[in-house]
C-alpha cells in the first residue's frame, strides 16, 4: 500500500512536469482554480481529488495517451478514468464562452489595422477563417456508418470544424464538427458566425468559402473552354490573390501548432463523438490562455522575442582591421 501511494505519487510528479512543459504554470493554475469553483458542486468523490482530476484532463489532451497508459500512471479503471474526462468536459461551457470570444469591434479593428495590409482593411477584413480535419473512430457496433464521417483527405473517418481568429493568432470562434465530407462553406452557411459580425466585415479564407458574401477569398482561373482555350486571370486578380495567400500564412501555422500542442486532435479521435466539441473548444481555450493570458490583444510569445533577441556574433572592430593591416609588411 505505501509502495502504491508513492509509485502514484512519483506518477502525479511526472504529469505535472510533463503538462508544464506544455502549458505556462498560469494555465494550470486558471484551470485548477475553474474546476474547484465549477465543477465541485457536481463532482462525486472518485479514487482521485479535484486537483488531480484537472492535471488528468490536461495530460489527456497534450498527449492523448491510451487508456492503459492512464490506468498504469494512476491505479484506476478504465470506467473511473471515462468518468472524470466526461464530468469535467461536459461542465466546461462556462470557461469556453469566457475565452474563446468575439472581442469587441473596436478591439477587432485595432488588431487588424495593426497586423494586417491597408488594402484588405479597406475591404473589411479582421480576421482568419479555415476549417480543419480531426480523424475519428467509427463505432460499427454501435449503428455508426464509414460513410457518414468519410474524409477525403485523409481516406478515414473525421469531424470538419470551422475555427476563426484573429491576425495576432487568437481564436474567437469554431462551430459545431460536421463529418468531414461536408463542404466548408456549407458548414459556415449553417453556422452563426455571419450573426455575429459587424456590417461590412469580413473574414480572409481559401478558396473553399468561394461565393459567402462574408468572405474575402482569393480568385479561380476561369474554366476552359469549349474550342479548349483557358482565360487567364488579370494583373490585378493575380496580385489580389498573392497578397491574400500571403497574409493567409499564419493561420496555417496556427493550425500546427495547435495540433502539435494538443495531440487529441492530431490522433484518432476515439471517444465520446459529443464530447468532442467541448474537447476542441477546451484546446483553443488551453491556447488562447498560454499564448495570449486570456486577452486577444497580448503576445507573450513575442514579447519574449522582443525582450530577448537572438545573440550574434559581434562585427570586427575597424580600428584592428587597419593596425593589422599596418604589421604586415610591405612588398619593395
Amino acid at each position: 500500500m505505501v509502495f502504491q501511494q508513492y509509485k502514484r505519487a512519483k506518477n502525479l510528479e511526472f504529469m505535472e512536469a510533463a503538462v508544464s512543459s506544455r502549458l505556462s504554470y498560469f494555465v494550470m493554475v486558471s484551470f485548477g482554480e475553474f474546476v474547484i469553483e465549477t465543477i465541485k458542486p457536481v463532482w462525486v468523490p472518485f479514487c482521485v481529488n479535484l486537483k488531480e482530476a484537472a492535471l488528468i484532463v490536461m495530460y489527456w489532451l497534450l498527449f492523448y495517451p491510451h487508456n492503459s497508459t492512464m490506468r498504469d500512471l494512476f491505479g484506476i479503471s478504465h470506467s473511473s478514468l471515462e468518468k472524470i474526462i466526461r464530468r469535467i468536459l461536459r461542465n466546461c461551457h462556462e470557461l469556453i464562452q469566457r475565452i474563446v470570444r468575439f472581442p469587441t469591434p473596436e478591439t477587432r479593428a485595432r488588431i487588424a489595422f495593426t497586423n494586417l495590409d491597408q488594402r484588405l482593411v479597406d475591404r473589411g477584413v479582421t480576421m482568419f477563417l479555415d476549417g480543419t480535419d480531426t480523424r475519428i473512430w467509427v463505432r460499427r457496433n454501435r449503428g455508426e456508418k464509414l460513410k457518414e464521417y468519410y474524409s477525403f483527405k485523409f481516406k478515414k473517418p473525421a469531424f470538419r470544424t470551422q475555427v476563426a481568429c484573429l491576425p495576432t493568432g487568437y481564436w474567437i470562434w469554431y462551430s459545431v464538427p460536421r463529418p468531414a465530407h461536408t463542404h466548408d462553406k456549407r458548414c459556415l452557411d449553417e453556422s452563426n458566425f455571419a450573426q455575429l459580425l459587424n456590417r461590412n466585415e469580413k473574414a480572409l479564407t481559401d478558396s473553399g468559402y468561394i461565393g459567402s458574401p462574408v468572405c474575402v477569398y482569393p480568385m479561380k482561373r476561369p474554366r476552359r473552354q469549349a474550342d479548349g482555350t483557358r482565360n487567364e486571370l488579370s494583373a490585378d486578380d493575380q496580385e489580389n490573390n498573392q497578397l491574400i495567400q500571403r497574409t493567409r500564412a499564419p493561420i496555417e501555422r496556427f493550425f500546427g501548432r495547435l495540433k502539435n500542442y494538443f495531440h487529441v486532435l492530431s490522433s484518432s479521435y476515439r471517444h465520446d463523438k459529443i464530447l468532442f466539441r467541448n474537447v476542441f473548444g477546451m484546446c483553443l481555450v488551453f491556447d488562447n490562455l498560454h499564448r495570449h493570458g486570456g486577452d486577444p490583444e497580448q503576445d507573450y510569445h513575442q514579447k519574449w522575442a522582443d525582450l530577448h533577441p537572438p545573440q550574434r556574433p559581434a562585427a570586427p572592430d575597424s580600428d584592428d582591421d587597419e593596425d593589422e593591416d599596418d604589421d604586415v609588411p610591405q612588398s619593395p
